[in-house]
């Protein structure tokens, strides 16, 4: 038996001539009728005799009932052809999912360009961000390194306002040799630069490279250390030192704590490193000094400072 989905050809005839007897079948019987009734009505208007008119319309009915009942010759005569009709209606169901299909498969090899493009344009940025990243540590370590060499050579900074005549006429700067230029805010009332309410800084701020080394400005003993990343009331990582005179130094937002509760630690004897953790915007040595009551002091009355950035 002939199968009509095996040949497109003879499946896109067949569904030409289909359409075309349907549409014919529904088309002409109007047609006939319309020419037929118009005269009829047009004759009652006038009062004439509708005999004639009368007779094309029976015609033009006649005419409309045999085209109507084309469509169910046209099924007959198919009948007669040997070719399975029954599997017609499977054909275009089976051409639909073809295609649904068909587009699945476009869109899945789409999406896999698109990924693979995706993943080769990471990979790309990936490789160029390590290759910057790589120059900007081996930047920082220069620096760094430089910084160490100047401080080594002068513990205190240019442009220090100490003359000997502090407090602490004998301590250090806590950061090296031209690692910082000036402090980004200093001790008393401000905005705060993350909340922004209007409070009271507790000491000076000293901008320098996360990294840099952090020097204990006098001989004392180690009270508390945190390395652990947490908040610590916004202090981050932090170490605090009391000193003989009974006075204590805070150190805070590092990147590395190097010493421990209840470590001595001598003067100019590196204690963390630079960092931004706690509540910070960015690298930065926060210092504290507190008084033997404990009151919250001027660092620039106790330790060589720098003047203000602003």
């Amino acid at each position: 038996m002939f199968n009509i989905c095996n040949n497109s050809n003879t499946l896109m005839v067949f569904l030409i001539i289909k359409y075309a007897i349907n549409i014919t079948c529904i088309l002409v019987p109007l047609i006939l009728i319309y020419r037929s009734i118009v005269p009829c009505f047009k004759s009652v208007m006038s009062g004439e005799p509708i005999t004639k008119e009368l007779a094309g319309l029976v015609k033009s009915f006649i005419a409309g009932f045999i085209v109507f009942i084309l469509p169910s010759i046209f099924s007959f005569v198919l009948s007669l052809i040997p070719f399975d009709q029954s599997a017609i209606s499977t054909c275009f169901t089976n051409a639909s999912l073809s295609k649904i299909q068909s587009l699945r498969i476009q869109e899945k090899e789409q999406l896999r360009l698109e990924r693979e493009q995706k993943k080769k344009e990471d990979e790309e940025n990936f490789k160029k961000g390590q290759e910057i990243d790589d120059k900007k540590r081996e930047q920082i370590k220069k620096q760094i390194e430089e910084a160490e060499k100047k401080r080594q050579q002068n513990p205190l900074p240019e442009d220090s306002t100490f003359n000997g005549t502090g407090v602490w006429a004998d301590s250090i700067f806590p950061l090296p040799h031209g690692s910082s230029t000036c402090r980004s805010s200093v001790f008393g009332p401000r905005t705060h630069p993350i909340t922004g309410e209007y409070d009271n800084h507790s000491g000076d701020d000293y901008p320098a490279i996360c990294g840099t080394s952090v020097y204990a400005v006098l001989d004392g003993k180690v009270t508390a250390a945190a390395n652990d990343g947490g908040y610590h009331d916004g202090m981050g990582n932090y170490v605090r030192i009391q000193h003989s005179d009974g006075t204590i130094s805070v150190y805070m937002h590092s990147s590395n704590v190097l010493v421990k509760t209840g470590e001595q630690v001598s003067k100019g004897q590196e204690i963390m490193k630079v960092g931004t953790t706690g509540s910070s915007t960015g690298c930065h040595l926060h210092i504290t000094i507190k008084n033997p009551s404990g009151t919250n002091v001027a660092p620039s009355n106790y330790i060589p400072t720098l003047p203000s950035c602003y």
